[in-house]
């Protein structure tokens, strides 16, 4: 956390509360003189939620501590009234669609990017960092986000709270990766070549066209501390292109559009 690590004392109930929390993954502790310590990790915290997590201090030594894994999620009962799904970066990096509206078809209750009965696929919001994205003239994404810096997306629909407006199907709220404390980063590299393609044209002797496209996509992040607990970095680069190829027989072309 920027900052350092955030202390809380509880109130005459026992009750605390961390407000203002970024999305990532957590580890709390609770102490208090004469009872044993307890400390519970792997806490996601996905954007839009609150996590409930209760304890129950037993008398002891003050060398013992006992510590807990959270081994699923704790369930934030609003989800379930606000038909909220949450893509996290480890189910994004399994999917062969590399983009937001690709992940979005995967959320149930969505056909072709059409979601929750709207009758077209810009009846949707787009936001990265809850800023909205939507392109003023066609009501698509107006961005499109590195794939591999996503740190989540979050997709509502039916009963979404009132702070969000101007919609008739899904927001889809895309949440970047940050930097940390440690250093992290990845590099990736896609591609389609013609020379891994099959040469079995001459099976086909009917066929009038055949075309195929050539692709390369390369990608890059890295994020780190410039400063412990006060300052961060995240920078990402990448690199696509993008050719189809189309054989008459009696021309050959070569178009080479802008990625899809």
């Amino acid at each position: 956390l920027i900052g350092g690590d955030r202390v809380k004392i509880t109130d005459a109930e026992g009750k605390y509360r961390f407000v203002a929390l970024q999305v990532g993954t957590y580890t709390l502790n609770v102490k208090l003189s004469g009872f044993t310590p307890q400390m519970q990790s792997d806490l996601r915290l996905s954007i839009g939620r609150t996590l409930t997590v209760d304890f129950t201090l037993e008398i002891g030594s003050l060398e013992e501590e006992v510590t807990v894994i959270a081994t699923a999620p704790i369930i934030d009962v609003r989800d379930s009234a606000t038909v909220t799904t949450i893509i996290k970066t480890e189910f994004l990096q399994k999917l062969p669609n590399r983009g937001v509206e690709g992940a979005l078809s995967m959320t149930a209750g969505v056909t072709q990017r059409s979601a929750f009965g709207a009758a077209t696929s810009n009846s949707n919001n787009f936001l990265i960092n809850g800023v909205k994205v939507n392109s003023p003239e066609a009501g698509e994404s107006g961005m499109s986000p590195s794939y591999d810096s996503i740190e989540e997306i979050n997709v509502m629909g039916i009963g979404s709270p009132a702070e969000y407006g101007g919609f008739s199907g899904a927001i889809v709220n895309t949440v970047m990766k940050s930097g940390g404390n440690d250093f992290h980063g990845m590099a990736n590299f896609y591609l389609r070549s013609p020379k891994l393609h099959s040469t079995n044209w001459d099976d086909y002797p009917y066929l009038m066209r055949r075309y195929w496209d050539e692709s390369y996509d390369a990608n890059f992040n890295l994020g780190g501390p410039v400063v412990q607990d006060k300052l961060w970095f995240f920078a990402e680069g990448s690199y696509e292109y993008w050719q189809l190829h189309i054989d008459d027989f009696d021309h050959f072309y070569i178009l080479n559009l802008d990625p899809p």
